[in-house]
């Protein structure tokens, strides 16, 4: 609608569309200038941790085009306050480099990308970005104290402290109302931990880095609603006080995790024995995030912290892309220079990845396992049928859809066998095999992202 963007009428970039008769029209130019900031972010987070430029650009690539960042491009105050995560580690990561003056550019950057995040209108993604932020932080004074001594900390300190304090001035003009108003709001501002533990990532939702849109599509929800999906209530652990689980956790939606198979493969490289620096502080932020999104009983205190409870746990999700994307790009640094013998080594996860995709679809017809799925919810096999195919044959609807996910996934990742299979067997292609990667990343990335932003036709006056 024309008043899409009337919250944020502070953050530049959405004057934009005001400037057209019928600024709806030039949304998709607010998405595309989102994409582009996160893209850049991260490639120039990734180069300042001393990674070559084809990996710094996978690693860009696969951030920016990754599931999450596709699926939230409809909601463009989302996607504008996440994409400014990259740039605000980059910031951090520069001016602990800086001495002296030199520290004004990346002083002056961490203020944008601080100002950004919170006036582009979404403050549950601003608040983990900031948080983000703030660990990372930690971490460089931590460094900087260890190596230099105290004086260089607290110096690096004070220009990080001067950095946030512009930042937080430049947002407070639209950010102080927005908290004034949120205690009038309809939204609970003091979620309980046991709300908050309602609002888990499903475990079965992670099966989205494997086999993306496995258990719906935006474009089929007519004929496959989310609730309805056999193959999702199969997986599914169902909540308390729940008869089924709640259609936010599912993958295809803004909380997508696919970040492509050669991501994923890379990313498990990665973390296993990847380049650059900070590797293990991506791999260490990676962990945190994925428990906190799983809401694991070790890490629920962390939820009692004031702003952290803000933040639902399964949108920790969002964030955790970039460390992937991280751990990506350190992966394919690695294998480009690794011994013939690891890169094959790769190239068989790979290929054993993709035969179990293949051998998924034994699972298939969903319809043989209603019994199964009548026993998990404590319901007779007849009221299951009758709940799911209510309106439709959706046990053919699911199987068909978790076939397609199988196929793509099988291909994909027999695709990354075969690349990693020939750096192996010839040096050349080592050599060059970040900048292969590159290509089949966008291969692969881009139709999935255009299944997402495409939309669909809407029937009848809806």
């Amino acid at each position: 609608s024309s008043d899409v963007c009337s919250s944020d009428l502070l953050y530049p970039p959405n004057w934009i569309p005001l400037l057209a008769e019928h600024p709806e029209q030039w949304l998709w130019l607010l998405c595309w200038l989102s994409l582009a900031i996160a893209g850049t972010g991260m490639f120039a987070l990734l180069r300042l941790a001393r990674l070559s430029v084809p990996a710094a650009l996978f690693g860009g690539i696969t951030f920016e085009l990754s599931g999450v960042m596709a699926a939230n491009a409809f909601f463009c105050w989302r996607l504008a306050s996440l994409c400014w995560l990259p740039w605000l580690l980059a910031a951090l990561l520069w001016l602990a480099e800086c001495r002296g003056r030199a520290r004004t550019a990346p002083m002056a950057l961490f203020a944008l990308a601080f100002a950004g995040t919170w006036l582009a209108g979404f403050p549950v993604y601003a608040s983990s970005n900031c948080l983000l932020a703030a660990g990372f932080g930690v971490l460089l004074l931590i460094a900087r104290w260890r190596d230099e001594g105290r004086g260089a900390a607290l110096r690096l300190f004070a220009a990080m402290s001067l950095a946030a304090v512009v930042g937080v001035l430049m947002a407070v003009p639209q950010v102080l109302p927005s908290v004034l108003f949120f205690a009038q709001s309809a939204r609970n501002t003091t979620p309980s931990i046991e709300e908050l533990g309602t609002l888990r990532c499903d475990p079965a939702g992670l099966l989205g880095y494997l086999a993306p849109d496995l258990f719906g599509h935006p474009s089929r929800v007519g004929e496959l609603p989310y609730d309805r999906s056999p193959l999702w209530l199969l997986f599914s652990q169902p909540y308390t006080n729940s008869v089924a689980p709640q259609p936010r956790y599912f993958n295809a939606t803004e909380y997508s995790v696919y970040a492509g198979s050669l991501g994923l493969i890379l990313a498990l490289a990665g973390a296993v024995g990847g380049a650059g620096r900070w590797r293990r502080t991506a791999l260490g932020f990676l962990v945190v995030l994925l428990l906190m999104a799983l809401f694991v009983p070790g890490v629920r205190f962390v939820f009692a912290l004031p702003v952290v409870n803000h933040v639902h746990p399964f949108r920790w999700l969002a964030p955790m892309s970039l460390f992937v994307a991280w751990l990506a790009a350190a992966g394919s640094e690695r294998l480009r220079t690794a011994s013939p013998r690891l890169v094959l080594a790769w190239a068989l996860a790979a290929l054993v990845i993709a035969v179990a995709a293949l051998a998924a679809t034994f699972l298939l017809p969903l319809q043989d396992h209603i019994g199964a799925l009548g026993a998990k919810y404590g319901i007779q096999a007849s009221a299951a049928q009758q709940y799911i195919d209510q309106g439709g044959d959706r046990f053919g609807a699911a199987d068909a859809l978790a076939e397609a996910a199988f196929q793509r996934s099988a291909l994909w990742f027999g695709i990354a066998a075969i690349t990693l299979l020939g750096a192996a067997l010839h040096a050349r292609i080592r050599a060059s095999l970040p900048w292969l990667l590159c290509v089949l990343a966008l291969a692969d990335l881009v139709p999935h992202g255009h299944g997402y932003a495409h939309g669909r036709v809407l029937q009848g006056n809806g």
